[in-house]
């Protein structure tokens, strides 16, 4: 009984300690619905280090529809993101991939005319890489759940981004201690 709790809190511990190093020390891959991008056009802006976005061909093509909708707020939203986007994309060591959908990888049962897919399908062709994808969309959020591609909405993607800096703040500062405390051992 005592080695099987000991087993299963090791299991817990190392399985926390996978989170932790693909979470904060390892590059993530978030793909964005467009809905993110018309919820906060300066979504890119919150992707920093060594993270990428990957930007579906259908994602530009949706915020192109959006930038004459009726609702001047989604419009307006829709052109800052399109111009936000193009500035990333001109910058040297941008953290912005284009990508077309690989609409093969999409299970059988999945449409390949729908939007949603296609954005997905970008998503499965990077399965193997530490994604995300990140959508306000409750149907695509529950696909991407049957085809294990992880998932976060707006509000999980904010929270998830405030504690990486959080965590990658401490990771610093005990790298640093620890320099300090081996530099101290080298001058004796």
């Amino acid at each position: 009984q005592k080695v099987n709790t000991s087993l299963s809190e090791l299991q817990n511990a190392l399985e926390e300690r996978e989170r932790f190093i693909k979470d904060t020390l390892i590059s993530k891959y978030f793909v964005f619905d467009t809905n993110i991008f018309l919820s906060d056009p300066h979504i890119l802006s919150k992707v920093k280090y060594l993270d990428y976005v990957i930007l579906a061909a259908r994602v530009t093509e949706e915020l192109n529809k959006h930038k004459v909708n009726k609702d001047q707020n989604i419009a307006k939203n829709a052109q800052m993101a399109i111009k936000l986007i193009g500035n990333e994309r001109r910058k040297e060591n941008g953290h912005l991939i284009f990508e077309r959908a690989k609409l093969d990888l999409l299970p059988n049962e999945f449409s390949k005319r729908d939007a949603d897919n296609m954005i997905l399908a970008v998503a499965l062709n990077h399965q193997k890489e530490n994604i995300c994808l990140v959508t306000s969309d409750e149907g695509l959020l529950q696909k991407s759940l049957q085809v294990e591609i992880p998932c976060l909405s707006l509000d999980e993607f904010y929270s998830f981004i405030e504690k990486r800096e959080i965590e990658r703040k401490k990771d610093i500062e005990e790298s640093k201690r620890n320099q300090q405390t081996q530099n101290n051992k080298n001058r004796k």
